[in-house]
């Protein structure tokens, strides 16, 4: 993978590990990075299992759907212990 560096795609796209990144609207980068990619097929090959493996482990439905999971309890284990303390001035303690 060959990206510009812009909004969530450095999140997926890890520089020289999960692929190559370049700076917005940077052309010449760009060329860079695909002349890179040419003549390096054994580091891009590297690149490509480490972007399965990443992908594979971060970013399946289950494991997305756990984190969400796990991100929710957390905001209603802050929320109850907000309560229990009188922090929060949210009625529906």
């Amino acid at each position: 993978v060959i990206a510009s560096n812009v909004g969530g795609i450095p999140e997926l796209v890890l520089h020289k590990f999960t692929g190559l990144l370049f700076p917005v609207k940077d052309t010449m980068a760009l060329a860079q990075a695909i002349e890179y990619a040419y003549h390096n097929t054994n580091e891009m090959n590297k690149i490509i299992d480490n972007a399965y493996k990443f992908v594979m482990s971060n970013f399946t439905s289950a494991v997305m759907a756990d984190n969400t999971l796990k991100h929710y309890n957390n905001i209603q284990r802050k929320r109850k212990s907000s309560c229990k303390l009188n922090i929060s001035n949210d009625e529906g303690c």
